[in-house]
């Protein structure tokens, strides 16, 4: 049986790096200890429901993501993060609002020379 402590440990880990952040800034949005942080990482601590909340919120995830066996763990592309936040941005707009700034967006990389 897998230890759960040390699969959440994980999943926060993948988490704070895919975000680019030091143990000390997910510790400083969490509002816990730099060290804690290591040793729940590292599935040495087993911390309360409140902490993996904090932790989560911090992560700007779901508390049940830090559950979530069906997570697939793969280094994570730079492109990757910014793509899901643009999606997570469009989500909501009109179709021709998407249309458009898709227009634009093409506008500015041929402009900039950007593919």
């Amino acid at each position: 049986m897998p230890n759960v402590y040390r699969e959440v440990g994980r999943r926060i880990a993948d988490l704070r790096r895919e975000h680019a952040w030091t143990q000390e800034r997910l510790a400083e949005s969490a509002r816990v200890g730099a060290s804690y942080v290591a040793r729940i990482e590292t599935g040495q601590r087993k911390p309360t429901l409140e902490t993996l909340e904090r932790l989560a919120a911090a992560l700007g995830v779901p508390l049940a993501r830090l559950f979530d066996t069906r997570a697939i763990r793969r280094t994570v592309k730079p492109g990757e993060v910014l793509a899901s936040g643009v999606r997570d941005a469009l989500r909501g707009l009109e179709r021709a609002d998407v249309r458009l700034l898709a227009s634009v967006a093409r506008r500015f990389c041929r402009h900039s020379g950007r593919r």
